[in-house]
Protein backbone atom coordinates (compact mmCIF):
# COMPACT_ATOMS: atom_id res chain seq x y z
CA UNK A 1 0.00 0.00 0.00
CA UNK A 2 1.05 3.46 -1.39
CA UNK A 3 1.83 5.55 1.95
CA UNK A 4 0.74 9.16 2.05
CA UNK A 5 2.78 11.99 3.36
CA UNK A 6 2.33 14.03 6.24
CA UNK A 7 4.54 16.71 5.07
CA UNK A 8 2.85 20.04 3.19
CA UNK A 9 3.58 20.51 -0.16
CA UNK A 10 6.74 18.81 -1.96
CA UNK A 11 8.97 16.80 -0.84
CA UNK A 12 12.16 19.06 -1.67
CA UNK A 13 10.37 22.02 -0.40
CA UNK A 14 9.92 19.95 3.06
CA UNK A 15 13.95 19.00 3.52
CA UNK A 16 14.82 22.52 2.70
CA UNK A 17 12.12 23.75 5.21
CA UNK A 18 13.87 21.19 7.62
CA UNK A 19 17.18 22.47 6.94
CA UNK A 20 16.48 26.09 8.37
CA UNK A 21 14.65 24.93 11.33
CA UNK A 22 17.98 22.10 11.84
CA UNK A 23 20.18 25.67 11.72
CA UNK A 24 17.55 27.63 13.85
CA UNK A 25 17.54 24.91 16.27
CA UNK A 26 21.37 24.46 16.40
CA UNK A 27 21.71 28.20 16.79
CA UNK A 28 18.93 28.39 19.94
CA UNK A 29 19.55 25.13 21.78
CA UNK A 30 21.27 26.87 24.36
CA UNK A 31 18.14 28.73 25.47
CA UNK A 32 16.02 25.63 23.86
CA UNK A 33 17.15 23.33 26.56
CA UNK A 34 15.35 24.34 29.21
CA UNK A 35 12.06 22.72 27.48
CA UNK A 36 13.67 19.32 27.10
CA UNK A 37 16.14 17.17 28.88
CA UNK A 38 17.46 15.58 25.64
CA UNK A 39 17.50 18.98 23.76
CA UNK A 40 21.42 19.55 24.12
CA UNK A 41 24.22 20.65 21.26
CA UNK A 42 25.16 16.68 20.57
CA UNK A 43 21.08 16.49 19.77
CA UNK A 44 20.93 19.39 17.69
CA UNK A 45 24.10 18.15 15.93
CA UNK A 46 21.96 14.97 15.55
CA UNK A 47 19.21 16.49 13.99
CA UNK A 48 21.26 18.53 11.28
CA UNK A 49 22.96 15.03 10.22
CA UNK A 50 19.72 13.74 9.88
CA UNK A 51 18.85 16.59 7.86
CA UNK A 52 21.59 15.98 5.79
CA UNK A 53 21.49 12.20 5.31
CA UNK A 54 18.12 12.05 4.34
CA UNK A 55 18.92 14.89 1.57
CA UNK A 56 21.78 12.75 0.45
CA UNK A 57 20.11 9.86 -0.29
CA UNK A 58 16.89 12.34 -1.56
CA UNK A 59 18.72 14.37 -3.95
CA UNK A 60 21.88 13.01 -3.93
CA UNK A 61 24.61 15.05 -2.39
CA UNK A 62 26.27 17.12 -5.30
CA UNK A 63 22.26 18.85 -5.22
CA UNK A 64 21.60 18.14 -1.75
CA UNK A 65 25.08 20.29 -0.87
CA UNK A 66 24.46 23.05 -3.44
CA UNK A 67 20.59 23.65 -2.67
CA UNK A 68 21.29 24.13 1.00
CA UNK A 69 24.31 26.23 0.44
CA UNK A 70 22.48 28.31 -1.86
CA UNK A 71 19.40 28.52 0.43
CA UNK A 72 21.58 29.94 2.90
CA UNK A 73 23.26 32.33 1.04
CA UNK A 74 19.23 33.45 0.24
CA UNK A 75 17.98 33.32 3.57
CA UNK A 76 20.71 35.32 4.54
CA UNK A 77 19.88 38.26 2.37
CA UNK A 78 16.06 38.42 2.11
CA UNK A 79 15.86 39.26 5.82
CA UNK A 80 18.11 42.29 5.17
CA UNK A 81 15.84 43.07 1.68
CA UNK A 82 12.34 42.65 3.58
CA UNK A 83 13.10 45.40 6.17
CA UNK A 84 14.74 48.17 3.33
CA UNK A 85 11.90 47.39 1.05
CA UNK A 86 9.22 47.88 4.37
CA UNK A 87 11.43 50.98 5.34
CA UNK A 88 11.05 52.22 2.10
CA UNK A 89 7.37 52.31 1.86
CA UNK A 90 7.19 53.32 5.10
CA UNK A 91 9.30 56.36 3.80
CA UNK A 92 6.68 56.96 1.29
CA UNK A 93 3.40 56.66 3.58
CA UNK A 94 4.98 59.30 5.43
CA UNK A 95 6.22 61.71 2.97
CA UNK A 96 3.67 61.03 -0.02
CA UNK A 97 0.58 59.47 1.73
CA UNK A 98 -2.47 62.43 0.49
CA UNK A 99 -0.61 63.99 -2.29
CA UNK A 100 -1.29 62.90 -6.38
CA UNK A 101 2.33 61.53 -6.04
CA UNK A 102 1.61 58.58 -3.19
CA UNK A 103 -0.41 55.80 -5.52
CA UNK A 104 1.11 56.23 -8.59
CA UNK A 105 4.78 55.79 -6.21
CA UNK A 106 3.14 52.70 -5.11
CA UNK A 107 2.19 51.48 -8.46
CA UNK A 108 5.38 51.86 -9.88
CA UNK A 109 7.52 49.81 -7.24
CA UNK A 110 4.75 46.81 -6.94
CA UNK A 111 3.33 47.62 -3.37
CA UNK A 112 0.37 46.04 -3.41
CA UNK A 113 0.24 43.60 -0.81
CA UNK A 114 1.58 43.80 2.95
CA UNK A 115 5.60 42.84 2.37
CA UNK A 116 5.85 40.93 5.61
CA UNK A 117 3.16 38.41 4.10
CA UNK A 118 4.15 37.72 0.58
CA UNK A 119 5.55 34.30 -0.70
CA UNK A 120 9.28 34.12 -1.18
CA UNK A 121 8.23 34.05 -5.26
CA UNK A 122 5.78 36.62 -4.55
CA UNK A 123 9.09 39.11 -3.09
CA UNK A 124 11.54 38.24 -5.63
CA UNK A 125 8.54 39.49 -8.46
CA UNK A 126 8.55 42.64 -6.07
CA UNK A 127 11.68 43.36 -5.89
CA UNK A 128 12.39 42.71 -9.75
CA UNK A 129 9.74 45.53 -10.04
CA UNK A 130 11.83 48.03 -7.40
CA UNK A 131 15.27 47.22 -8.82
CA UNK A 132 13.81 48.32 -12.60
CA UNK A 133 12.01 51.50 -11.08
CA UNK A 134 14.38 52.37 -8.90
CA UNK A 135 17.03 54.14 -11.67
CA UNK A 136 18.90 57.61 -10.45
CA UNK A 137 16.38 59.34 -11.95
CA UNK A 138 13.24 58.05 -10.11
CA UNK A 139 15.30 57.40 -6.51
CA UNK A 140 15.57 61.64 -6.83
CA UNK A 141 11.76 62.04 -7.26
CA UNK A 142 11.08 59.73 -4.18
CA UNK A 143 13.77 61.13 -1.61
CA UNK A 144 12.97 65.02 -2.34
CA UNK A 145 11.67 65.27 1.06
CA UNK A 146 14.08 64.16 3.08
CA UNK A 147 14.54 60.35 2.53
CA UNK A 148 18.33 59.54 2.83
CA UNK A 149 19.08 58.07 -1.27
CA UNK A 150 21.59 55.50 0.65
CA UNK A 151 17.90 52.87 1.23
CA UNK A 152 17.00 53.12 -2.41
CA UNK A 153 20.30 53.10 -3.71
CA UNK A 154 21.01 50.27 -1.33
CA UNK A 155 18.15 48.22 -2.69
CA UNK A 156 18.92 48.39 -6.52
CA UNK A 157 22.18 47.28 -5.80
CA UNK A 158 21.63 44.29 -3.66
CA UNK A 159 18.23 42.98 -5.27
CA UNK A 160 20.62 41.38 -8.01
CA UNK A 161 21.76 38.95 -5.46
CA UNK A 162 18.24 37.86 -4.45
CA UNK A 163 17.03 37.13 -7.68
CA UNK A 164 20.07 35.14 -8.67
CA UNK A 165 19.86 32.82 -5.82
CA UNK A 166 16.64 32.38 -5.94
CA UNK A 167 16.40 31.64 -9.85
CA UNK A 168 19.52 28.99 -8.54
CA UNK A 169 17.30 27.97 -5.91
CA UNK A 170 14.11 26.80 -7.93
CA UNK A 171 16.61 25.27 -10.65
CA UNK A 172 18.13 23.18 -8.46
CA UNK A 173 14.76 22.19 -6.95
CA UNK A 174 13.20 21.51 -10.52
CA UNK A 175 15.74 18.70 -10.90
CA UNK A 176 14.52 17.01 -7.82
CA UNK A 177 12.08 14.25 -8.50
CA UNK A 178 8.84 13.61 -6.05
CA UNK A 179 10.09 11.16 -2.84
CA UNK A 180 8.55 8.05 -3.25
CA UNK A 181 8.44 4.50 -1.18
CA UNK A 182 10.48 4.20 1.54
CA UNK A 183 11.84 7.74 1.81
CA UNK A 184 8.28 8.97 2.33
CA UNK A 185 8.04 7.14 5.00
CA UNK A 186 11.45 8.42 6.38
CA UNK A 187 10.89 12.12 5.34
CA UNK A 188 7.50 11.61 7.50
CA UNK A 189 9.51 10.86 10.09
CA UNK A 190 11.39 13.79 10.03
CA UNK A 191 8.64 15.57 9.47
CA UNK A 192 7.18 13.99 12.89
CA UNK A 193 10.43 15.28 14.82
CA UNK A 194 10.77 18.46 13.06
CA UNK A 195 7.07 19.73 13.78
CA UNK A 196 7.28 18.85 17.06
CA UNK A 197 10.84 20.56 17.61
CA UNK A 198 8.75 23.58 15.99
CA UNK A 199 5.36 23.32 18.36
CA UNK A 200 7.70 23.42 21.56
CA UNK A 201 9.89 26.15 20.03
CA UNK A 202 7.01 28.04 19.18
CA UNK A 203 5.78 27.81 22.58
CA UNK A 204 9.10 28.70 24.39
CA UNK A 205 9.06 32.18 22.56
CA UNK A 206 5.23 33.07 22.76
CA UNK A 207 6.60 36.12 23.89
CA UNK A 208 9.56 36.41 21.23
CA UNK A 209 7.39 36.90 17.90
CA UNK A 210 11.17 37.03 15.92
CA UNK A 211 12.56 34.13 17.59
CA UNK A 212 9.07 32.34 17.27
CA UNK A 213 8.91 33.15 13.48
CA UNK A 214 12.10 30.80 12.86
CA UNK A 215 10.43 27.52 14.28
CA UNK A 216 7.02 28.96 12.31
CA UNK A 217 6.83 26.01 9.77
CA UNK A 218 4.47 27.22 7.45
CA UNK A 219 5.78 30.65 7.37
CA UNK A 220 9.13 28.99 6.32
CA UNK A 221 7.64 26.65 3.61
CA UNK A 222 6.35 29.74 2.37
CA UNK A 223 9.80 31.33 1.80
CA UNK A 224 10.68 28.18 0.12
CA UNK A 225 7.83 27.49 -2.33
CA UNK A 226 4.84 29.22 -3.10
CA UNK A 227 2.30 27.34 -0.25
CA UNK A 228 0.91 30.40 1.67
CA UNK A 229 1.26 30.26 5.62
CA UNK A 230 -2.15 28.70 7.44
CA UNK A 231 -4.18 31.99 8.87
CA UNK A 232 -3.07 30.96 12.62
CA UNK A 233 0.07 31.04 11.90
CA UNK A 234 0.16 34.35 9.94
CA UNK A 235 1.63 37.12 12.85
CA UNK A 236 2.54 39.46 9.73
CA UNK A 237 1.03 42.98 9.55
CA UNK A 238 0.40 45.43 6.65
CA UNK A 239 4.07 46.91 6.19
Amino acid sequence: MKESHLYPGKAVNFVIGAKVVAGHFTDNVSELSAERTNWTPAYALEIDKKVDNLAGIYMGTNTRDELFKTTLLLNGSLGSMRKDLISLKTHIDVDFKGTPDYLIFLSDLGFKKSISSLTQSEFVALLTKCKSTLTPEYITKITAKGMNTALPQRIAANADVVISNNAKQERLKGTVKEATGKMVADLNDLYKEIIGICKLAAVHYKGNPDKKELFTFSKILSNIGDSRPAKKDEKAKAA
